[in-house]
């Protein structure tokens, strides 16, 4: 198993605009709204195996919130809670 990277974030908030405007201005972020309520930043992790690694996961405690599915492009996502209560997700890219 390869470690995995962070390779897709997403912000939430109820600020669309001024986010855009913030974040364009920082680092030359672009933006397109997704619908969902914020505010919060949610993480992606790229891994190999995208069944395997949400199997790790609810061994270790987490918990399964969504997926895993597929999305548009083949890419397999799935959205966890760590034991705390930190929500992340693990993707796995088409390669």
């Amino acid at each position: 198993m390869r470690p995995a990277n962070f390779v897709w974030y997403d912000v939430m908030t109820p600020d669309m605009k001024g986010a855009e405007a913030f974040y364009t201005n920082v680092i030359g972020f672009s933006a397109k709204d997704s619908g969902m309520p914020g505010p919060m930043w949610t993480r992606y992790w790229d891994v190999d195996a995208g069944d395997a690694a949400v199997a790790r996961a609810k061994s270790s405690g987490a918990t399964l919130l969504n997926g895993p599915m597929q999305v548009p492009g083949g890419i397999g996502i799935a959205n966890l809670a760590d034991p705390q209560g930190a929500m992340f997700n693990v993707l796995s890219l088409v390669r």
